[in-house]
């Protein structure tokens, strides 16, 4: 297992990116990513496209396959994350559901 397995691909870039004293604008002139793009990588909240790898892995001094497999790992993990974030949000829903239908709250209308 690599050192780097349990590091988000983020906190690995971002982590080098001020080791290194560089901005987040000359990562994204290293790899054709605006800064934006740069900023949400290291977020978490977006993972970079194929066509960066090769960039990203010439910045980071990693190999290509390495880079490759931290960013699907990346990915992965935040997909499971927002999984069971809206399955826990619907598990709410159910149980507020069900409480409601299992003790309904008397109505104003008399019922014969």
């Amino acid at each position: 297992m690599n050192t780097f397995d349990e590091i988000p691909f983020g906190t690995i870039l971002r982590q080098f990116r001020r080791d290194n004293h560089h901005s987040q604008v000359h990562v994204s002139r290293l790899t054709g990513a605006q800064q934006p793009t740069v900023s949400r990588w290291e977020q978490g909240i977006l993972f970079p496209e194929p066509f960066t790898h090769r960039r990203l892995a010439r910045y980071l001094d990693v190999p290509v396959a390495d880079l490759r497999r931290m960013v699907e790992r990346s990915a992965l993990h935040h997909e499971r994350a927002r999984i069971v974030a809206r399955l826990t949000e619907i598990e709410h829903l159910l149980t507020a559901y069900t409480s409601e239908v299992a003790d309904p709250v008397q109505s104003d209308i008399l019922t014969p």
